[in-house]
């Protein structure tokens, strides 16, 4: 039950990522460009059946250790008979759009993420006890979902908070729903839906006069910062809720913690899900 979380993206710029099909505005690089709102798209059923299952390869040029892949701003359902969303790892080159069955060798790692999914819940993850592999595999096999999408694919390294670090009660769990009101300049109400922000989080550290505890909040805020203040965070390993967060108030906490006062004993980090759902390009 440890909260846990990983702040690194390993998917970057640096990586060949092989689709099996692509929209053409809402690429492939919209994988990760830590923007859930903004999703990737595979081509979908316009005039022709699209590939089956979907794919996408990433190839990270060496062996990398991925235990944690995580998904969000999903519309995958997996409700129709042979649906399945399987994540592969070997050391083999991305394939083509017929050469995905190459990776079920034996000796592979090879997952379904579809117990993963989450009714009413657009993001899921899994943690992976994998060695090291150069290339891997994401297939998407729902054939009820005309377009599939993935407003965000990561693929990191968890970690979990000491028991230093606790989450603040009365913490909001359920959806937030944005709407955008307008007028026309003859006073017609235009009521557009622009967002769902699923959850807000209140982390406090605790203990800070310890140096060893103040010494793991220096860290983590320093990666985070270097990340743009965004991370993945799981609020609980034995549940599948997983989220995109980034820190409201960071502002000057190391000074604030470590003043000519002295140490705090506590500091609260505030956190709220990154915005899901915009429509930015019909």
């Amino acid at each position: 039950m440890g909260l846990i979380y990983a702040i690194n993206n390993l998917i970057t710029a640096d990586a060949s990522i092989n689709v099996s099909s692509e929209d053409s505005i809402y690429t492939k690089d919209k994988l990760y460009n830590i923007r859930p709102s903004y999703p990737f798209r595979f081509l979908g059923d316009r005039a022709s059946v699209r590939a089956n299952p979907e794919y996408i390869c990433v190839d990270f040029g060496q062996d990398t250790n991925i235990t944690l892949v995580a998904v969000f701003n999903h519309n995958l359902l997996g409700t129709s008979s042979g649906a399945d969303i399987t994540l592969k790892a070997a050391d083999l080159v991305c394939p083509g759009i017929s050469g995905a069955g190459d990776w079920d060798l034996s000796g592979n790692c090879v997952t379904s993420l579809l117990d993963r999914l989450v009714s009413n819940h657009r993001n899921f993850y899994k943690k992976l006890d994998c060695v090291p592999y150069e290339a891997w595999l994401l297939e998407v096999d729902d054939v009820d979902v005309q377009i599939p999408q993935i407003g965000e694919l990561f693929m990191g390294q968890w970690a979990e908070f000491s028991g230093n670090v606790r989450l603040t009660p009365g913490r909001t769990d359920g959806p937030e729903f944005i709407f955008g009101q307008q007028q026309t300049h003859w006073g017609q109400d235009w009521v557009d839906f622009r967002s769902e922000s699923e959850a807000n989080f209140t982390l406090q550290f605790t203990n800070l006069q310890n140096q060893n505890v103040f010494d793991e909040f220096h860290l983590f805020l320093r990666n985070v910062a270097i990340n743009n203040g965004k991370f993945v965070f799981i609020p609980n390993d034995s549940y599948p809720f997983v989220y995109y967060v980034v820190i409201k108030n960071v502002g000057h906490a190391v000074r604030n913690v470590s003043g000519s006062f002295g140490y705090l004993k506590t500091y609260d980090i505030e956190l709220r899900s990154l915005t899901e759902g915009i429509s930015l390009i019909s």
